[in-house]
């Protein structure tokens, strides 16, 4: 049980990574920091939506197809909630779509919360980065970190090793919203461990190293 949600939390963190990581240490210097990628502004008392547009515009004049938008959810909550002064929503007809997939002007749109507020992301992922794995997820317990044997605690590390190659940030393009509130994902290692007094199962603490 607890491998396993410490497993979901290394995953959510190489995504953070990926995104925004600073290359720092053990830490991905993710696409938000490679020189290239591009940006483009919103105009105030524009619909947002259309931000994103201009957004599918400038990658595919970088000879690039996008195939998905990523968005935090408080943004994307506050696009779809936008109103002119007589009430009317801002979010031009047709752009946005629901359910069963979302989607921005026909291309798929994710809400995730790896990237940060008024800052949705565009890009051609399949042409402009790749994650390499080079050892895949592990985890490992023991009773042997520091005086985890004489205090009864048992250590569960779950680490995986990999890099990210930006080889076309120019297929990548990041929206500069105003007005949107939400709270951005902080980069961190790709690896978690918990603590727990054996024989329990609950974790005692985290610590990232």
């Amino acid at each position: 049980m607890i491998a396993e949600r410490l497993t979901q939390l290394v995953r959510q963190r190489i995504q953070t990574q990926a995104l925004s990581g600073d290359g720092q240490g053990e830490h991905i210097l993710g696409v938000l920091n490679r020189a290239g990628v591009a940006t483009v502004e919103h105009e105030a008392g524009a619909a947002a939506a259309d931000a994103i547009l201009r957004v599918l515009t400038t990658v595919r004049l970088a000879n690039a197809s996008p195939t998905g938008v990523l968005v935090n959810p408080l943004t994307y909550q506050s696009i779809l909630t936008q109103r002119a002064g007589d009430g009317s929503r801002l979010d031009s007809p047709g752009a946005l779509a629901g359910a069963p997939v979302d989607s921005a002007w026909g291309i798929p749109l994710i809400q995730t919360a790896a990237v940060g507020p008024d800052k949705p992301i565009l890009a051609d992922w399949a042409r402009a980065a790749t994650l390499y794995i080079r050892e895949g997820l592990t985890a490992r317990v023991s009773d042997s970190d520091q005086d985890d044997f004489v205090r009864n605690v048992v250590t569960v590390l779950v680490e995986t090793r990999v890099g990210l190659m930006v080889s076309y940030p120019q297929a990548i393009c990041v929206v500069e919203l105003d007005g949107a509130s939400g709270a951005s994902g902080a980069s961190s290692p790709v690896a978690a461990q918990a603590k727990t007094r054996a024989p329990q199962t609950r974790p005692r603490g985290a610590e990232t190293g």
